[in-house]
């Protein structure tokens, strides 16, 4: 079973192979690949087309791990605060109930990296439902989510530009308090600034 996984939204890994040159990676317009980051093994890839369903990718995830195997779990896409460009709809607040499948996936150590532009936020109301999605996502699954403030760029060393941030699982997801739509949460004030 799978390690670590790479999952790629066809519109971000055209993007940036277009801009990469390494190997058989970015051979001009239009080329599309994903790659491991140099040094790992025990990895599954799987680029995603534009209309495919959310869940379809979590299915394949879970498909090819079993409980406690996953290590990392990389997401290129697309973002904005809030929002990872995933397939047809992406990953937002109201559509992350999918993660809870993976509740028992993650290794001791296990995290989820966002590879996307701005989905943490960096202030005010942008950060405020970054850290809903991230911090209910990581509650779910049970895993730390790392997630950036700024633009990103892919690179062959699947590092992040600017200043992330880092989402640890409450202690007892069971006592989280629900997320609602505008990415609050239930007895929580609203957005700072």
């Amino acid at each position: 079973m799978a390690k670590i996984f790479y999952i790629a939204d066809y519109r971000a890994a055209r993007t940036q192979t277009d801009h990469i040159a390494h190997g058989n990676i970015g051979q001009g317009a239009g080329a599309v690949g994903v790659w491991a980051k140099p040094g790992e093994t025990g990895y599954a890839i799987a680029i995603v087309g534009e209309t495919t369903e959310p869940e379809l990718i979590l299915n394949f995830i879970l498909k090819n791990s079993a409980v406690g195997d996953i290590n990392i779990l990389r997401f290129l896409g697309h973002g904005q605060p809030g929002y990872v460009q995933m397939g047809r709809t992406g990953f937002t607040i109201p559509t992350i109930n999918w993660f809870k499948k993976f509740a028992d996936r993650f290794s001791s150590t296990g995290k989820i990296e966002l590879h996307s532009c701005l989905v943490a936020g960096d202030k005010g109301r942008a950060a405020f439902v970054g850290d809903g999605l991230c911090q209910t996502m990581a509650n779910y699954t049970n895993a730390t989510v790392i997630a950036a403030e700024q633009k990103q760029l892919a690179d062959i060393d699947w590092t992040f530009e600017g200043p992330i941030r880092h989402y640890k699982p409450w202690s007892d997801p069971a006592n989280m308090p629900p997320v609602g739509p505008d990415g609050r949460y239930a007895g929580v004030p609203g957005p700072p600034g």
